[in-house]
């Protein structure tokens, strides 16, 4: 007897559906399985036939081929217990196949029959959901998150005797949905720092348009405090964003009994001694890194000239494409990485200069000290800030509180998702050339103001292009349907020399 069960496995963040395909027929008893499986799967048949008989069912002796098709894509995890549980099941006569038509199921099997939760089932259910599937029989423990997604239908089984109790109850299907309205919650605020208007007024313009941004400044000045005040300010997730960061941390396990209006633009801050491929991700079993974890949100570099030069130079490219692609011996591995880079760093090895009276560095010092980031990753920066902490003390109140900012930040941000619909991003940062001479528009000499420093300078088009697109934001900041020559000029007070 022969039958399919619709099952997925991930490759990258990638899901991919596959059908488990179970024959048993008379001869010698054999379990044999086949259809390019890692280890892991390997093992799923010893942990099926012994989970079914310590359940109370007695396997015949029976010829039993188990395939994952398609073959040419590498199945990898333990999901396909449960797949392979119930074709074993149904062809025992136990189950009926009817009532696993157009339903995705998966779940890791213990040898005693419980029902384990696994890895990354927000990318397999809304993979499924695009190809038509809308009913998921799960383990218990994955349902909390799996009901982020709205309009399916969730089975969630605790075990296989559990399967028979669950399976032809109607009150067991659950069908959720969510308005994914949140607020602003956070225990921090831009007015916790007085003064630095500069600063704050750098950040606001870097949030508004989602640019990277670098503070340099002495120890103490309070680059660290700007940095994480950012995710205060930054717009709101989107209900598909929200299910784009929520997939990533399915991936690796790290969505512990949120609701999906929880899900908010991640903050990571790796540790200078990190890994390039904890940085980037991969490994010997691939999973995302930071870059990739940082998805829609922030990833901060503190101390950003301790970082080994090779794992900031390995950022420049995700920088610009927004993902990250590992090869390996069975494929491309693709991970996400549309992150808004912050970097905080001493201007030298003391961190005082330029005050000599402080800083004892000689010039070749400073210079080798600068010289631990390449010039390619500069030009990766939108926006560089000094950090002087001057009036950091200073009580007199002023407009930079997180709610004020925000507020700012959505005004600007509207401004963007109206002239950019229909064009497949929203912020300026995301422009390219090309789309810069369509989108933005210059007053008379705000383009000349441009070129003369640049003929003076020695910058490449990439940083004149960068520049346009901080002046563009400053532009809608002011609400200026113009880009004008202050705000080219203010643009061009944030490059880093």
């Amino acid at each position: 007897m022969y039958n399919s069960i619709i099952s997925a496995t991930l490759i990258g963040i990638e899901a991919h559906l596959v059908n488990v395909e179970v024959d048993m027929s008379e001869g010698i008893p054999f379990f044999d399985m086949t259809g390019f499986l890692a280890t892991e799967v390997k093992e799923a048949g010893s942990r099926v036939k012994t989970a079914i008989k310590n359940s109370g069912f007695l396997i015949p002796p029976a010829r039993i081929t188990v395939n994952i098709s398609p073959a040419n894509i590498r199945k990898s995890g333990t999901g396909f217990d449960l797949p392979i549980a119930i074709a074993l099941l149904i062809n025992m006569g136990i189950l009926n196949e009817d009532n696993f038509n157009n339903s995705l199921v998966v779940g890791e099997i213990s040898l005693g029959g419980k029902i384990g939760p696994i890895k990354g089932i927000l990318p397999i259910i809304l993979e499924a959901k695009k190809r038509g599937i809308n009913r998921f029989i799960i383990p218990k423990d994955n349902y909390y998150e799996a009901k982020m997604i709205s309009d399916i239908y969730i089975i969630p089984v605790e075990s296989i005797r559990n399967i028979l109790e669950i399976i032809y109850s109607e009150n067991t299907l659950n069908i959720y949905e969510d308005s994914t309205i949140n607020e602003r919650k956070y225990d921090i605020d831009f007015s916790d720092i007085k003064g630095c208007k500069t600063e704050k007024r750098a950040s606001l313009i870097s949030a508004c348009g989602l640019h990277n941004i670098l503070y340099v400044g002495a120890p103490g000045v309070g680059k660290t405090m700007l940095a994480k005040r950012l995710l205060t300010i930054l717009p709101s997730l989107s209900y598909e964003e929200k299910l784009e960061v929520a997939s990533i941390y399915s991936i690796v396990g790290m969505n512990d009994k949120i609701n999906i209006s929880d899900v908010t633009r991640p903050f990571r801050n790796p540790h200078h001694s990190i890994s390039m491929s904890g940085l980037i991700g991969g490994g010997k079993y691939p999973i995302p890194g930071e870059i990739s974890l940082a998805h829609k949100g922030i990833l901060f570099l503190d101390e950003l000239t301790e970082f080994m030069p090779r794992s900031l130079d390995a950022l420049r490219q995700p920088l610009e494409d927004k993902k990250i692609v590992l090869s390996r011996t069975y494929g491309k591995l693709k991970y996400p990485a549309d992150f808004m880079l912050v970097g905080a760093m001493n201007p030298c090895q003391c961190g005082y200069y330029p005050d000599r009276n402080k800083c004892h560095c000689s010039d070749i010092q400073i210079k080798r000290y600068m010289g631990r980031i390449s010039k390619a990753f500069i030009d990766r920066i939108d926006i560089c800030v000094a950090v002087d902490g001057k009036n950091v003390l200073n009580e007199s109140e002023d407009e930079y509180s997180s709610e004020k900012m925000a507020e700012m930040v959505d005004a600007a941000v509207k401004i963007q998702k109206k002239r950019y619909k229909d064009s497949g991003f929203t912020y300026n940062s995301q422009l390219s050339a090309k789309e810069i001479k369509k989108y933005c528009e210059f007053e008379m000499g705000a383009l000349e103001l441009l070129d003369k420093f640049f003929a003076k300078s020695n910058f490449e088009m990439r940083t004149a292009h960068k520049t346009i697109k901080v002046a563009q934001t400053i532009a809608d900041l002011a609400k200026d349907n113009k880009i004008r020559k202050k705000h080219i000029s203010e643009a061009l007070n944030y490059r880093m020399e």
